[in-house]
């Protein structure tokens, strides 16, 4: 038996109200249980129900596993598996009772989550005002130039067919006109031949996979995945319907979600690694939940380990509460505004807020036929604007880090356009402020570049317990590890501030600071 954790993605406001009421805690019957690293299974595949793991095995017949599916599997050992069970009474002994085996580094409970915008409005929008508002929007109230300003990005970047970014969510209408030519192909493999040709753990993987009904079908069902789909990269130029902000880069399908809109973390997890995996460079996730799981934050930290640059939703309970996995350090965390430029009020909050994008009233594809085009709104909304603006700076540059994008969106972003939250720098209401794809594309500068511009005196370097940062007042300071990730942020209200540094470990790390008019990244040694 599952109950529902609702994840909110993409919704209408009064949807999203209805959800939000209706959330729980986790799925009863599911266990994601990741094995330690010198743990190896002798049996991987997890078939018959076991891994060749006699304490793990033992437990297995104890709670009545009935299926064990591998999320990911390493060749030196280790893994995450989601376990079944039947006849549960209370999951977490069943977790516990794993953990004490002292085999495993996480067992967590496995939740459910739902996209939540299968109800679009009905009425179809003659366009898209967060490429271009000119404050003539005609379904609500609208202000001229609150949008993307990505007119202008399009006489700088367009796009890249090498450039693939992977879409979880709902699947995609994979044979909409508006999406020819875009969907990504997986070339190694020969499609209805029933053999993994290459090799990557999945069979007839030509087109995506579904990891929610665990075959090689990731078409939409739902409609939610072909609407964000659309927004990234549906075609352009081509004189009809809507334009993607991404005229050419490629789409990789992994459906993640099942008919009904819902989400287990599992296939979250399974589909992070897939896309990591099989070539993706950015991973868009629509969704996100309340309950925070280790073997979650890991995919998202072995995706951020190869270069994959993720970007999700904040989330839509019109609340500070953290979702996952935006709540995740190095992760793109997208807020909603409307066509007034001011933050859409179902839109999340938070400390770990990146950015916002427009999200409401937001015009794409339908699933169902090609010549019919609904409206969504919502974060889930917001954030393939953000995706496909990080596939364009790719475009224009494939050497950039997951680190680099993310400091290219934030600090080029618009500050001050909304209300009174709105304050100068980073605020928890908008983040940085409402992307602006052309300030990013003419501003994006070389990590050389950006060294260049010595604002402030910082010191030691190589540091030890602290560094002080001098004649700094008003300018935002951000530290990440060299995968990315971002591990502290604040706003300095000294002359003089001092970085305690004695809770990292020994390494290298990038330390960032900027307060609008100068930006200033240091590589910062820990000894």
């Amino acid at each position: 038996m599952k109950t529902k954790l609702c994840i909110l993605v993409a919704v209408c406001l009064i949807a999203a109200t209805a959800h939000a009421q209706n959330t729980a805690d986790a799925v009863k019957s599911k266990l994601l249980l990741t094995l330690k690293k010198e743990v190896v299974p002798a049996n991987p595949s997890g078939s018959n129900h076991t891994l060749g793991i006699s304490q793990i095995d033992e437990l297995g017949a104890s709670y009545h596993c009935s299926k064990i599916h591998p999320l990911k599997q390493f060749a030196k050992g280790g893994g995450v598996y989601v376990l079944t069970f039947e006849q549960v009474k209370d999951i977490n002994v069943i977790a516990q009772a794993y953990m004490r085996t002292g085999l495993c580094s996480a067992a967590d409970i496995d939740a459910v989550a739902t996209l939540g915008g299968a109800i679009p409005n009905d009425t179809l929008f003659p366009k898209q005002w967060g490429l271009h508002n000119d404050g003539s929007f005609s379904t609500v109230a609208a202000k001229a130039g609150a949008d993307i300003d990505m007119l202008h990005a399009w006489d700088v970047e367009q796009g890249d067919s090498n450039i693939v970014v992977a879409v979880l969510d709902a699947g995609c209408k994979l044979n909409h006109t508006e999406l020819q030519g875009r969907i990504w192909v997986n070339k190694a493999e020969i499609a209805g031949n029933g053999i993994d040709d290459d090799n990557n753990g999945y069979t007839d993987d030509t087109l995506g996979w579904n990891v929610a009904y665990e075959n090689a079908n990731p078409a939409d069902d739902h409609g939610h995945g072909t609407h964000v789909a659309g927004i990234i990269g549906a075609n352009a130029n081509n004189t009809t319907d809507i334009a993607g902000v991404d005229q050419h880069c490629k789409l990789m399908i992994i459906k993640s979600a099942d008919s009904n809109g819902f989400l287990d973390y599992s296939w979250f997890i399974e589909g992070i690694y897939y896309a990591a995996d099989n070539g993706a460079r950015i991973i868009n996730i629509s969704a996100g939940g309340t309950l925070k799981a280790q073997a979650f934050e890991d995919a998202v930290n072995y995706a951020l380990g190869k270069g994959v640059t993720i970007v999700a939703a904040m989330m839509n309970f019109g609340s500070s509460v953290n979702c996952y996995p935006a709540a995740y350090p190095g992760v793109i965390a997208v807020g909603a505004t409307d066509p007034q430029d001011v933050r859409a009020t179902f839109s999340n909050f938070g400390k770990h807020i990146s950015v916002c994008a427009p999200g409401h009233y937001i015009y794409s594809l339908s699933h169902k036929y090609d010549s019919a085009y609904v409206v969504m709104s919502g974060t889930s909304q917001a954030t393939p604007h953000v995706t496909g603006l990080a596939s364009l700076l790719l475009a224009q540059n494939p050497a950039r880090t997951t680190a680099q994008l993310k400091t290219l969106i934030e600090t080029n972003a618009q500050d001050m356009v909304g209300d009174n939250k709105d304050v100068q720098g980073w605020d928890q209401y908008y983040g940085y402020g409402r992307i602006n794809a052309y300030r990013a594309l003419t501003n994006a500068v070389s990590v050389k570049e950006v060294n260049r511009v010595n604002a402030w005196r910082v010191y030691p370097n190589p540091a030890t317990d602290n560094i002080i940062i001098e004649d700094c007042e008003g300018a935002m300071l951000s530290l990440y590890d060299i995968t990315g990730r971002q591990l502290y942020t604040a706003t300095i209200n000294s002359v003089n501030y001092t970085l305690p540094l004695t809770t990292y470990t020994k390494g290298n790390y990038i330390l960032q600071l900027h307060n609008g008019s100068k930006l200033q990244t240091i590589k910062l040694q820990l000894q």
